[in-house]
């Protein structure tokens, strides 16, 4: 039986780690942009990143009504393990903006 503490706690999960995702996608989308269009560049990738979300929300919809819940958040773990492991190898072999050296936010020892 799912109270209503524990359901609390799992949305604030669920949305810290949405925060957390956010933030690093967006160090992410600065680092692609080119410093000569930067503007341009980012404010593209944004809107895409939030077509993602308007594209999503039904289709979210419609695998909880017709999977039912358990196997609908299944799927969202499955679905999001594989995006972790696909963003690995697309992030490293994807080239980043000319000139963009200078505005890195990895740390390095």
């Amino acid at each position: 039986v799912v109270t209503r503490v524990s359901a609390g706690v799992v949305v604030s999960i669920q949305d810290l780690l949405q925060n957390i995702f956010n933030v690093a996608l967006y160090a992410a989308i600065m680092d692609w942009t080119d410093p000569f269009q930067t503007a341009t560049d980012f404010s593209i990738l944004a809107c895409a990143h939030n077509a993602t979300f308007v594209i999503a929300a039904p289709l979210a919809g419609f695998s909880a009504q017709h999977l039912g819940h358990t196997s609908h958040f299944a799927l969202g773990v499955v679905l999001s393990l594989g995006g972790v492991i696909a963003a690995k190898y697309v992030l490293t072999a994807m080239p980043r903006a000319p000139g963009a050296e200078h505005q890195s936010i990895a740390v390095t020892a």
